[in-house]
């Protein structure tokens, strides 16, 4: 028989705080949509960016990671998911049959540098740089700006940060 795979790797944003839930039996599951998004250049003159946001709902029965997190994954931050897709169906209010597709998440690691500063509820000041490298916290509590001169080339920084996912 061949093999097969079913497996999901995302990396986006949460879009939905982790909503949190017990089974009958008071097993608690946790749940939440997260946006991934692509961008590439379309073939005209001039080249224009296009972008195209994927909704995607993520479930998970990690019970130890949703009494520690769940009240971290809110709207907007960065997080990276690795689970396996599945398909189930349900009821809807009117007695209908809907199928749904989910992410159901083997592991979730939250990003710390992909909240906006004004939700970090007093995370560390890390934020992405649009536009050259990052804005890092030092460890005596300094901001250090990663980024090239404007008028240089860009210059990538390949040393690590603390809150980098390693892959």
């Amino acid at each position: 028989m061949p093999a097969s795979v079913n497996q999901a790797f995302l990396l986006g944003n949460v879009g939905r705080d982790m909503e949190v839930r017990h089974t009958p039996n008071g097993v608690p599951h946790g749940s939440f949509t997260m946006a991934t998004t692509r961008h590439w250049k379309k073939n005209t003159e001039p080249a224009e960016w296009q972008e195209e946001t994927t909704w995607h709902n993520i479930v998970t029965w990690d019970a130890k990671f949703i009494e520690r997190y769940s009240e971290h994954l809110i709207k907007g931050r960065g997080v990276l998911v690795i689970g396996r897709i599945v398909k189930r169906q349900y009821q809807d209010k009117n007695g209908h049959t809907r199928d749904i597709i989910e992410i159901l998440a083997d592991s979730i690691r939250l990003l710390m540098g992909a909240l906006p500063p004004e939700q970090k509820n007093g995370l560390p000041a890390t934020r992405p740089d649009a536009n050259r490298g990052r804005v890092r916290q030092r460890e005596g509590g300094a901001p250090q700006q990663q980024r090239a001169q404007a008028a240089a080339p860009a210059q990538f920084d390949d040393t690590p940060a603390q809150d980098d996912v390693p892959f």
